[in-house]
């Protein structure tokens, strides 16, 4: 009987660990039936490919969703929560983000010229070879972040901090206002 609490208990711990997303099917219906959905539910959702161009999500939560590919340009992502989403190769060209949370998400080879980045949180996530020319980083705390080879190409870098990134092969031609703070930077 003893072994069996034991296993039982190990199981209860296994199963319930980790990070859980699950979206609501209707907030997923309501946004493919009208491109909008604000403060929906799509935490898990399987996005990837998709065409949501101009697509209104502010404040929905997308922790965790599989957003490879999507284009999502013109959308309004203000205040949504994409923490651990996929948005590998995703296209947000002129996608406002203010205030959105991408920390531990996967952001390589993302699309993010001419988007609003006004004090998105982008802890700890992977930025290799993603573009953000021409966008709004004013005030944004990029310290620590692998900027290697990144395009920053005519962007507001006003008050950005840089401190302690790796900046090789970056792209800073026309930038605006140079980053107030570049300490120890890597190139």
């Amino acid at each position: 009987m003893r072994r069996l609490n034991i296993a039982f208990s190990i199981f209860l711990l296994l199963s319930t660990s980790g990070t859980a997303f699950s979206y609501l099917e209707s907030d997923l219906e309501k946004l493919k039936d009208t491109n909008a959905c604000n403060g929906c539910d799509l935490s898990g959702a399987n996005l990837s490919s998709r065409k949501l161009r101009g697509a209104d999500l502010r404040k929905a939560n997308l922790a965790g969703a599989d957003l490879r590919s999507v284009d999502l340009r013109w959308a309004n992502l203000v205040q949504a929560n994409m923490d651990m989403a996929n948005l590998l190769g995703a296209d947000l060209n002129s996608a406002d983000l203010n205030f959105a949370k991408l920390s531990r998400s996967r952001l390589d080879g993302t699309n993010f010229d001419h988007a609003n980045l006004y004090l998105v949180d982008f802890y700890r996530a992977t930025t290799i070879g993603f573009s953000l020319a021409y966008s709004n980083l004013g005030g944004e705390n990029l310290t620590g972040r692998n900027l290697a080879s990144v395009n920053l190409r005519g962007s507001n870098l006003t008050s950005a901090n840089l401190s302690y990134c790796s900046l090789r092969g970056a792209k800073f031609i026309g930038a605006k206002r140079m980053a107030d703070r570049l300490l120890n930077c890597r190139d």
